[in-house]
């Protein structure tokens, strides 16, 4: 392929600057195509100021030209550009750092936007010479994995969950499987999900048996079976309830579903009715996360919902069939008894320790169906993580990434086959945030009509006297609706490292609904979940207990290893 881009004649002679020039090439045509913009974040190349380094001094290629047919002499001029040996050290380093991220912007491994270099038939083209980008997910792999870790194997057993907690696969896990397939004292009771992550005593009491009892039940192997009865419901659909309700109703209906022996089977998602979520996951749930159950169970209920008898044998119900207090503060399950009774806070109000919490079995309940509901992204919200952490941290993944270079790259390469361990234990490995790393929610707005609200300097008063303790903690992930608060962070930029999405925000008092509307379905829904997720992954967390929005990220962390974390509240909790 090299040899097809730089010709026979000198290759010898030209390898290194054929190498810069194959990446400039690259860079070149990604910025020149027709690329949608993404809706969530400005592209990365939009954000640099003055002449692009990746712009042409010449001609420049036709739309859709492929890289594999610019000339020779082309890619030897635009290489002396951009890594000269006129350059000084500063500058050569700053080229550097310019080429890697519209390297790893280029490259076609679907890493930011899903799709392969259509000149090469979606194939990666650089996967052995550029340095592999440590904050970023390969989304196809990952989700053609979380599939497999959420379906039962071929011939009826579990998944494959005992395994470095599912973060490899492949023949040398196929092998040993087939061991513990043979072993008939391994139970259920002995399998590790791996959505929950940490030790047991760094989650909720009962998380890891909660979550594989919720799944298997979520899952059953025959879904054809005359036995089963099914809970349908759609999402709350009212415009004044935001993403956190929805999930908070869910989770009520599956209490509901759980106790009554049904499979819940969640149908029309009014935020995934956009022009982004495609195909079957287009106003599901299945949009942005893995379905709550099978798709045979989801066809399996439609099919009974169509037909009247079903209906008045009980065999399906639907929200109708429950009253509003049964759905949003009905009884939690008590197959696993009370296990909110050992809850011991780690939650802290002006200073003081909360010796319980409000609704203890009803806060344990709820941080598992969230748990449960966002177990594994799919491929389009990993796609949009991928985008969220590349605009934040890009560029200072790509300063580590260069700093640990033993080779002076591109001038430099080196490529290698991966190893058993890269293949099988790192290959899933988290993407890198800078750690430690603060998670703050700032919820202000409306929501003063029920709940104390206060400025952002009482979040970072909380920041500071965490930073006491963990002087390292000096980034911040900012998450919040108001403009005026992104505005008050510039103020802190001299200690703290903020980052945030960029995103249209609220000004005055305007209704949550109505912000939402003018951001547009996508939007409103996309930058969310992703600030969402970020929170609850981030090593600490100050928010507010009057917020559900906070709520329920608390209750992603808890069951998440991040219990000894703690969580600081800018004020008291409401009816929770």
């Amino acid at each position: 392929m090299v040899r097809a881009v730089l010709g026979m004649k000198a290759v010898a002679q030209q390898w290194k600057g054929g190498l810069v020039g194959l990446l400039l090439g690259m860079c070149i045509v990604y910025l020149l195509q027709d690329t949608p913009t993404p809706t969530l974040l400005t592209p990365f190349y939009q954000a640099w100021s003055g002449a692009s380094y990746c712009k042409p001094p010449q001609q420049q290629p036709t739309k859709g030209h492929s890289i594999l047919n610019m000339d020779h002499t082309y890619f030897q001029h635009a290489a002396g550009i951009v890594i000269g040996s006129e350059h000084g050290d500063a500058n050569l380093q700053r080229d550097q750092l310019k080429l890697l991220l519209a390297a790893w912007e280029a490259s076609s491994t679907s890493f930011l936007k899903g799709v392969g270099d259509p000149s090469l038939g979606g194939h990666n083209i650089l996967p052995s010479i550029v340095p592999k980008a440590p904050h970023l997910e390969n989304c196809e792999d990952r989700s053609t994995f979380n599939r497999k870790l959420d379906s039962w194997d071929h011939n009826g057993t579990l998944p494959y969950w005992t395994l470095w907690k599912g973060e490899g696969f492949g023949l040398h896990m196929d092998m040993v499987s087939d061991t513990l397939k043979a072993d008939k004292n391994v139970s259920m009771q002995s399998l590790y999900p791996p959505w929950v992550e940490g030790a047991d005593e760094d989650n909720l009491p009962l998380t890891r048996q909660v979550q594989v009892d919720i799944w298997k039940h979520q899952h059953p192997q025959d879904c054809e079976s005359p036995s089963l009865r099914f809970l349908l419901a759609d999402w709350e659909t009212d415009p004044g309830f935001g993403i956190g309700a929805q999930i908070a109703s869910m989770a009520g209906l599956l209490a509901v579903a759980f106790t009554e022996q049904r499979i819940l089977v969640s149908n029309y998602y009014n935020r995934a009715d956009h022009e982004e979520c495609l195909g079957s996951n287009h106003a599901r749930w299945s949009c942005y996360f893995l379905s709550e159950t099978s798709e045979d169970c989801r066809n399996r209920a439609l099919l009974l919902a169509s037909q009247s008898t079903a209906w008045v044998q009980g065999l399906i119900t639907d929200k109708s069939n429950y009253t509003s207090r049964q759905i949003w503060v009905g009884k939690t399950p008590r197959q696993w008894g009370k296990p909110w009774e050992a809850i011991q806070p780690t939650t802290q109000i002006d200073g003081k320790m909360l010796v319980h919490h409000k609704a203890a079995d009803r806060r344990w309940w709820r941080a598992q169906a969230v748990r449960y509901l966002m177990r594994f992204p799919s491929k389009y919200t990993c796609l949009l993580l991928n985008e969220a952490r590349h605009k934040a941290f890009g560029v200072e993944a790509a300063k580590l990434v260069l700093d640990s270079l033993h080779y002076s790259w591109p001038k430099e390469t080196l490529s290698q086959n991966e190893t058993d361990i890269e293949q099988f234990v790192w290959k899933f490995r988290k993407p890198w945030l800078p750690r430690p790393l603060v998670s703050i929610h700032v919820r202000q707005g409306d929501k003063a009509k029920e709940m104390k609200v206060v400025g952002f300097e009482d979040y970072m008063k909380l920041a500071q006297q965490l930073r006491n303790w963990f002087p390292a903690a000096r980034h911040i992930w900012l998450s919040t609706e108001m403009q005026e608060v992104i505005e008050e962070s510039k103020a802190y930029s001299r200690w703290w490292d903020i980052y945030y999405t960029n995103v249209s925000r609220q000004t005055g008092n305007t209704s949550m609904p109505a912000y939402e509307a003018s951001l547009g379905r996508a939007t409103s829904t996309n930058y969310p979940l992703v600030n969402f997720l970020l929170s609850a992954d981030a090593d600490f967390f100050i928010g507010a207990l009057g917020s559900t929005w906070c709520y329920l990220i608390d209750g992603m962390r808890t069951t998440g290893g991040k219990v000894m974390a703690g969580y600081l509240s800018v004020n008291k909790y409401r009816f929770w």
